[in-house]
């Protein structure tokens, strides 16, 4: 057994397929099948089921999949940490960041962040929140960008800031006072997709009625879309304050909630075992230093979206 027999098992496990598997370790498909059936072999077990059916690991191939990824995890921090001695900034940081926060917030930092370490590969993914954490936990994302809490006892969370939601109505509506009473009468908000933490966050705070009454669920990821429906009559929504446009979207106006207003938390996630701490350190800190500061010290309504 040596480490490149495990790396292969762990993408294998991933891909679900030798060829894709193979593709992933640079290598050919027979020699990673080769490597994969002497581990086979040499410990007398079939770690993986082939057949017409699609590729699964066994019972024994699942544990062992596990323990690969832990001594493949322990081997990177040793390595890492060698890295991190020698103050070697170099190398690739895979960030994944939310929709709803990449489009307002990356611009705020991330061109500095690249200035200030120039032997840093930057890789960046805008993904939903679930597929970041599942990403974290199997190795493929260093460190995500996303709403808090997460609540896995793996990851570890480093809060950043704190952001308001405010309310975008029809600029024909009156003025009146916001509060969940109101929200009620008005019916369900227009929301994004299902899978966007938001969505959920929005739905948290307008509570179990507009949940039940949501007619419009919008399948993308765009604010802008939502507010331009309300705009043309359809409803409400709910906008993070970094989202708010400039140039309102016709027929829209944005109203604050009365303290405590709702609010999002805003924070950096990476694995437990993740090493390069001193660099999460530095993004963080450029990040706090780009967001407007009052962002910084907020003590709102923190809304949740797992549960």
């Amino acid at each position: 057994m040596n480490l490149q027999q495990l790396e292969y098992l762990v993408a294998l496990d991933m891909h679900r397929n030798f060829v894709r598997a193979a593709e992933a370790c640079h290598v050919t498909q027979p020699t990673l099948s080769m490597q994969v059936r002497k581990l086979e072999e040499e410990w007398g077990v079939v770690l993986f089921q082939r057949g017409n059916g699609p590729m699964e690991p066994t019972s024994m191939g699942k544990q062992v999949v596990d323990r690969a990824r832990r001594v493949l995890a322990e081997v990177a921090a040793m390595k890492e940490s060698i890295r991190l001695e020698q103050e070697n900034l170099e190398g690739t940081l895979r960030l994944a960041v939310i929709p709803t926060i990449a489009a307002y917030v990356l611009p705020l930092f991330l061109h500095a962040f690249a200035q200030a370490h120039p032997g840093l590969r930057l890789h960046v993914m805008e993904l939903q929140s679930e597929a970041i954490i599942a990403g974290i936990q199997n190795g493929s994302i260093d460190v995500g960008l996303l709403a808090l809490p997460v609540a896995e006892p793996e990851l570890d969370e480093m809060p950043l800031y704190s952001e308001p939601l405010w309310l975008c109505v029809s600029s024909s509506l009156p003025t009146m006072e916001l509060n969940a009473s109101t929200l009620q009468k008005m019916g369900g908000p227009l929301v994004l997709t299902g899978g966007n933490c938001l969505r959920e966050q929005v739905l948290e705070f307008c509570g179990a009625t507009a949940r039940a009454e949501a007619e419009v669920i919008y399948e993308g990821g765009s604010l802008e879309v939502l507010m331009r429906f309300v705009g043309q009559g359809e409803g409400y929504t709910l906008v993070p304050e970094l989202a708010i446009p400039t140039q309102l979207p016709s027929g829209t106006a944005m109203r604050a909630f009365p303290e405590p207003a709702p609010e999002r938390e805003i924070g950096l996630v990476v694995h437990t075992r993740f090493v390069r701490r001193g660099l999460v350190e530095r993004l963080a800190r450029m990040i706090r230093t780009r967001v407007p500061q009052h962002l910084l010290t907020r003590k709102g309504q923190r809304l949740l979206w797992r549960k």
